[in-house]
């Protein structure tokens, strides 16, 4: 009997607790309950919802402007970070909205598009740390044409044909194909002060283009572009004491002044004087010579050279 009437008080019970549920789910504001016993969280108010994608896409967005507006190697590291912080955010932030019934698909499909765009940008940011791109543009071009962004410019172009409160106004990177860019031998990127007697002739029998820098302290005073297997001599350098840098790559980018790809940052650990006298009889003055490969009976050493040390114009 005991035993009988234990399952019974344990029914009574549960009938209970149902009836509770029914009676609080009418409240208003309070919510509904799920068949687990969970609240569940109500369908916000398209006008609403189309203030939670603001506030989401916003830090996103402004992320997006900063890593466009990055002019050179340094700092794009930084930028990319900052950028797959503010895609995770947003994702997450979107994650705990439950959206206007009109557009439920299409949110759960965008919440698993800025995953996936976060995701890009990790990897981006691994290729920018190993030199594989080295500018903004390389670095936003290779976004443009991952999965992440086809995936969230189709959503968002579903969301925003739902009506005006549901428009996503993300400015994802657009799918722009690689290029590989190129200087004319010789072509000065600097051209500095000449006029002197001075002479400096490049041999770049490496594997890359390069630009060859002659630098005071850490300002460039003469840069020139030097084709793979190409030699050029740089005439009328002015008397000084100069460091040599150079840079080589793939692609050059003439607004970053830097290659775009697999990019290189080194420089001579001498310095290179050049002087010229005049005596009663004659004019003597310096001729240097410099190859950018390993050369047997070579006497010049060269070493790596963080970007963010690099000489800029």
């Amino acid at each position: 009997m005991m035993r009988y009437r234990g399952v019974l008080g344990s029914a009574v019970a549960i009938t209970t607790v149902v009836a509770l549920g029914a009676c609080t789910g009418d409240d208003e504001g309070s919510g509904s309950k799920n068949a687990g016993g969970g609240t569940q969280t109500p369908a916000i108010s398209p006008q609403e919802y189309r203030t939670a994608l603001s506030a989401a896409t916003t830090p996103l967005n402004s992320a997006l402007s900063a890593l466009a507006d990055a002019k050179a190697y340094k700092g794009l590291t930084q930028r990319i970070s900052t950028a797959e912080e503010a895609a995770a955010q947003a994702s997450a932030r979107l994650g705990v909205v439950r959206p206007p019934a009109a557009v439920a698909d299409e949110h759960v499909k965008l919440v698993a598009a800025l995953q996936r765009f976060n995701e890009d940008l990790r990897t981006l940011g691994s290729e920018v740390g190993d030199r594989e791109l080295c500018t903004a543009a390389s670095a936003r071009g290779r976004l443009g044409r991952a999965d992440g962004s086809t995936a969230v410019r189709d959503v968002a172009a579903a969301l925003t044909a739902k009506g005006p409160d549901y428009r996503v106004d993300l400015k994802v990177p657009a799918a722009v194909k690689e290029r590989t860019r190129r200087l004319p031998n010789g072509r000065f990127v600097r051209a500095g002060a000449r006029g002197a007697r001075g002479t400096l002739t490049i041999d770049n029998g490496g594997g890359s283009d390069s630009v060859v820098t002659l630098a005071k302290g850490k300002r460039p005073v003469y840069s020139v572009y030097v084709r793979k297997g190409k030699k050029y001599t740089v005439t009328g350098v002015r008397d000084g004491t100069y460091r040599v840098y150079f840079t080589g790559g793939s692609d050059w980018d003439a607004g970053a002044k830097g290659f775009s790809r697999d990019c290189a940052f080194e420089r001579f650990e001498e310095s290179l004087a050049f002087r010229t006298t005049t005596t009663a009889t004659q004019i003597r003055w310096s001729t240097w010579r410099i190859t950018l490969q390993p050369v047997t009976g070579g006497n010049a050493r060269t070493s790596e050279v963080d970007p963010e040390d690099f000489p800029e114009g």
